[in-house]
């Protein structure tokens, strides 16, 4: 992984994941997502029992016990939320990202940045005062 890429990095601990960053001058994307790719990939080698996010975060590697899915469906849960009622805007979309597991659990849209996701509740805000007409 890091060794082959020539990679500095430092190793971060918390309480339910762990991520690699790297230090010294940054790493390709391309690069964070092999990593996270080869991180996901070991993790289901070792076939444990528990679901994990592997992630590129853009300047980092992380895996996360738990994923967004995990999250969406609790909170769907606790707010008695159907999934055709529920939206998650996201910005990681790909495999090597943290938002794509909710695709299984409601609509989904992807931004890029705080503007677009500002203009999406903007839009629904709109969409949403024309049903009240």
């Amino acid at each position: 992984g890091v060794e082959e890429m020539n990679l500095s990095y430092q190793v971060l601990r918390k309480a339910r994941g762990v991520g690699l960053v790297c230090s010294g001058r940054s790493a390709d994307r391309e690069q964070l997502d092999e990593l996270a790719l080869r991180a996901k990939h070991d993790v289901n080698e070792a076939h444990l029992n528990i679901r994990v996010c592997a992630f590129n975060g853009g300047q980092d590697v992380w895996v996360d016990i738990g994923d967004k899915l995990v999250g969406v469906q609790a909170l769907q849960g606790y707010l008695q939320c159907k999934p055709e009622d529920t939206l998650h805007v996201g910005d990681q979309f790909l495999s090597t990202g943290n938002d794509i597991a909710t695709r299984r659990a409601c609509c989904t849209v992807w931004v890029s940045n705080p503007e677009e996701t500002d203009k999406v509740l903007s839009l629904l805000e709109e969409l949403s005062n024309l049903e009240g007409e």
